[in-house]
C-alpha cells in the first residue's frame, strides 16, 4: 500500500516536558501510545539529498518499518513538503539495507527516538499530530504535525501548526533534522 501526502510541520526544542504535557492536557489532548523509533537516512549515490532538501530512509517503530522519501521543502513559516511512505516488512530492514548499500546508498548513523503521541477529539485540533520525542544524544523535542492529501489545504494547514504552538507557548523552534543535529554532535 502507498501513501502520497504533505506533511505540515515545526519542531522545537523542550525544556520542560512535564509542562507540556499539563498544556496539551488542559486543551483537550490525550496522550496515546509511546513508541521505539529507529530511523536509518541515507544518501543518494548520484544526488546531493543535502543540497536537494530531500530524504530516503527505513524506520523501525517497535515491531513495523516503513521506508519514506521526503522531497524538498516549500517555502513558508512551517515545513512542508511532499511525502510518499511504503509500509515493508520489519522482519527484511537487514535485506532493504543490504539491497540499498549495494545499489550504491550510504548508511548514516542510526537516529533512535522515544516517541510519546498526543490527540485531541476537539474540532479546534482534529488532525493535529502531537508528539514528544526523546532523542538520544540529544534531548527533548516536540513536533507538531499535520498531513494533508491535497496542495491546496497547505496554507490552513500551516495556521493551524503555529495557532497550536502560540498556544503551547513554543518558542525554540527547531528547523534542522535530527540526523542533520546528530551528525553536527559527531562532527561528521
Amino acid at each position: 500500500m502507498t501513501s502520497r501526502s504533505w506533511e505540515v510541520e515545526q519542531k522545537f526544542h523542550l525544556d520542560e516536558p512535564r509542562l507540556l504535557v499539563e498544556k496539551l492536557t488542559g486543551l483537550g489532548f490525550k496522550e496515546g501510545a509511546t513508541h521505539s523509533h529507529e530511523d536509518i537516512y541515507f544518501r543518494h549515490p548520484n544526488r546531493d539529498f543535502k543540497a536537494t532538501d530531500e530524504a530516503f530512509r527505513l524506520r523501525r517503530v517497535d515491531d513495523r518499518a516503513c521506508i519514506t522519501y521526503k522531497g524538498p521543502r516549500q517555502a513558508g513559516p512551517v515545513k512542508m513538503r511532499e511525502e510518499i511512505e511504503l509500509m515493508v516488512d520489519a522482519s527484511n530492514l537487514t535485506q532493504w539495507k543490504s539491497m540499498l548499500v549495494r545499489l550504491g546508498f550510504q548508511q548514516f548513523p542510526p537516529v533512535r527516538k522515544s516517541r510519546r503521541e498526543f490527540s485531541s477529539v476537539d474540532s479546534r485540533f482534529l488532525e493535529l499530530i502531537v508528539v514528544m520525542d526523546c532523542v538520544e544524544e540529544l534531548g527533548d523535542f516536540v513536533e507538531i504535525e499535520i498531513l494533508v492529501v491535497d496542495e491546496t489545504e497547505l496554507p490552513e494547514a500551516q495556521k493551524r501548526v503555529l495557532d497550536l504552538s502560540k498556544q503551547l507557548g513554543l518558542i525554540r523552534m527547531q528547523p534542522r533534522s535530527y540526523l542533520d543535529q546528530l551528525l553536527e554532535l559527531r562532527e561528521m
